[in-house]
């Protein structure tokens, strides 16, 4: 599940008409974060590939470490201007540190069994 998030997050940044990478630089820029043409791509593509990783099972713990660096980042960036919670304003940053929470997890846990790149060997 944590994968197919990443996913559709990085879908919408990279191919979204509505929230595409116009709509994700313009919003970088307002939050100050700099190259925001060029991060916005990295961004897109790292959450949507290192999404697929997490759902294949192939190298989930490097994506997951790519992925919590990601995230830990917006929490230092962007999330102090805004509260904890959603509520009542839609802002928030709850849960950006519960995805940050299960990556950890996935980081810091054993390879499952039958993880993709253990069956290949690798």
């Amino acid at each position: 599940m944590l994968g197919a998030i990443f996913v559709v997050h990085g879908y919408l940044k990279l191919f979204s008409r509505s929230y595409g990478p116009a709509q994700f630089r313009k919003y970088l820029a307002g939050e100050k974060v700099p190259f925001p043409t060029q991060t916005g791509l990295a961004i897109g593509v790292l959450e949507f590939a290192a999404g697929f990783c997490l759902l294949a099972g192939v190298y989930a713990r490097v994506a997951a470490a790519l992925l919590a660096i990601h995230v830990l980042l917006a929490l230092v960036i962007v999330a102090p201007k805004k509260g904890f919670t959603k509520l009542p304003d839609g802002t928030g940053w709850e849960y950006e540190l519960l995805l940050l929470v299960a990556l950890l997890t996935i980081l810091l846990s054993a390879p499952a069994p039958y993880a993709s790149n253990l069956l290949l060997g690798r």
